[in-house]
């Protein structure tokens, strides 16, 4: 069948409109070229663009319930992980690793299974991992999660190493990413308590959450690697301060999920504008990604 003139015209619409959306995109990608850091958002490479698309660059997540629920559970719509995701959003893929009521034994059973070959993590640059353990480990001794501070301490500083290990088997890029180290954060005990309907003993204690976290902080200051004190950002020795940033006494609400984030942003913001020599690194450290396109 014959096309007819409308037909025609609207052929030559779309032609017509195929090359100007060619040439917008092209103009997009070469203005991209020239942007290398959002005065907004903590990143430490060059964002500069390549002739094939590739991979987004990864951050990982890797802890207990406090991790699982970053991203919203229950009344608290939000969380430091979402917050995280859109923050980073078309500059780098946030993944979630977060495991309701693991302490530092269940985790490093999984560390292979989190961070092996299988997974794919190191298909892209990995700019950091959070590792977040130890609300549960710090349960009072007795409670089937509990597990000693010592003890504590030496998984902490074997899921390190073997973090780094597994990335320098399977990357041979740039493996030097940090491991960010978050200590537990405060326990509203009675909030957790009432929660739990527990009437006649209770299975956390603030004090305890604490020194978890001091321990935390010497395997990171032993391993060279930054760290968050949550407990101290969320107010731990002011029960009037910190309980309103807790949803049931033990996990973040939205106020304490947003100290978090904003905590973890200084950090990075800091960590990589120490750690370079300003724009000249920024130049320098490219990753190859066409984020124009994704």
């Amino acid at each position: 069948m014959p096309s007819t003139d409308w037909q025609n015209e609207s052929q030559n619409a779309y032609q017509k409109s195929l090359v100007t959306s060619s040439e917008s995109t092209q103009g997009l990608i070469e203005s991209r070229i020239q942007w290398h850091i959002s005065p907004q958002l903590p990143f430490p490479h060059f964002l500069q663009i390549a002739d094939t698309m590739r991979l987004r660059p990864s951050i990982l997540l890797f802890g207990d319930s406090i991790t699982q629920f970053s991203h919203g559970e229950g009344p608290v719509k939000y969380g430091w992980g979402s917050l995280l995701s859109a923050a980073y959003q078309r500059r780098a893929d946030v993944l979630n690793r977060g495991f309701s009521g693991y302490n530092t034994r269940h985790a490093l059973d999984i560390v292979p299974k989190v961070f092996g070959a299988s997974t794919g993590v190191y298909q892209s640059k990995l700019l950091f991992v959070t590792l977040f353990f130890g609300a549960n480990d710090a349960c009072i001794p007795g409670e089937r999660q509990h597990v000693p501070v010592q003890e504590y301490g030496e998984n902490l500083t074997r899921i390190v190493q073997d973090i780094r290990r597994i990335a320098k088997e399977q990357s041979s890029s740039d493996i030097d990413f940090p491991i960010i180290i978050m200590t537990p954060p405060p326990i509203d005990q009675d909030a957790w308590k009432k929660y739990l309907n527990l009437f006649d003993h209770n299975d956390r204690r603030n004090d305890l959450a604490r020194e978890y976290g001091m321990e935390a902080k010497r395997v990171a200051k032993l391993l060279n690697c930054p760290v968050l004190d949550t407990w101290e950002l969320l107010g731990g020795d002011n029960l009037t301060r910190f309980g309103q940033h807790l949803c049931d006494g033990l996990h973040l609400g939205e106020s304490g999920n947003e100290l978090v984030f904003d905590g973890l942003m200084k950090l990075l913001k800091n960590l990589w504008m120490e750690n370079t020599k300003g724009e000249e690194y920024l130049h320098k450290k490219s990753c190859g990604m066409n984020f124009a396109n994704l």
